[in-house]
């Protein structure tokens, strides 16, 4: 995939949660009482990729992986879920991917501020909460 990255010299890191829920199976979902799976981003604000088209999209590494169950389900059972998210091999924090920004757009972003690195914002945001 041929790509261009047009960039400023401020960096600007964000963090935001996407609701990936409706992309998980619904069995799966129901047997460990799970009601909500959000990923969390990093991303520089002020710097876009053109993915072979015209529109821009910003390059989003994920930190972590926030799981929301029914009130009902205890302790031991959060961690038998989270065993069987974490056997699925579905959480992956190497996988980067590319959002067009119209797309994020009104979705609250949590300004990480500046940062050397992305390498640092990443390091910031997993050991806070994603």
């Amino acid at each position: 995939m041929a790509t261009e990255c047009e960039t400023t010299e401020n960096r600007e890191y964000h963090r935001i949660r996407i609701d990936d829920t409706p992309m998980w199976d619904a069995e799966f979902l129901t047997k460990h009482r799970i009601t909500k799976m959000e990923t969390a981003y990093v991303f520089d604000k002020n710097s876009v990729t053109h993915c072979c088209e015209l529109t821009p999209s910003y390059e989003m590494h994920p930190s972590g992986y926030e799981v929301a169950f029914r009130d009902d389900v205890l302790d031991s059972d959060k961690e038998d879920g989270w065993e069987a998210l974490e056997d699925s091999g579905s959480f992956v924090l190497e996988e980067i991917k590319y959002f067009h920004c119209r797309s994020i757009a009104g979705i609250e972003l949590e300004s990480l501020g500046e940062w050397e690195s992305l390498k640092d914002a990443l390091e910031w945001s997993m050991a806070n909460g994603g």
